[in-house]
């Protein structure tokens, strides 16, 4: 066991490790929504997407460009997040990194 001083604090997932300060929102949403109407939302609601991919059990994995867009869909489709663990299909990149 480490001494005292050496031990980092508990983790507190309200809020951010990295600033110290503020709310922490995922970027992140499993979605009970096609892929198509998470598109069409986030396109009428000017919400920048990093990644976008089918659930196999249904729903859409989303993953937005930033905090505010996260938020934004947060609040705005609070009933359709799915919450806990889901089966997602393995990544592969669609054309290599180089």
């Amino acid at each position: 066991m480490l001494p005292l001083a050496a031990q980092e604090p508990p983790h507190d997932p309200i809020f951010s490790p990295r600033r110290g300060s503020g709310p922490h929102v995922s970027r992140a949403f499993n979605l009970a929504m096609t892929e198509a109407d998470v598109v069409k939302h986030c396109t009428a609601k000017d919400i920048a997407i990093s990644v976008i991919e089918a659930l196999p059990g249904g729903g859409t994995r989303l993953v937005c460009l930033n905090g505010h867009g996260a938020a934004q869909i947060q609040a705005k489709l609070k009933a359709r997040i799915i919450e806990g663990e889901v089966r997602r299909e393995q990544f592969v990149r669609r054309r290599p990194q180089w």
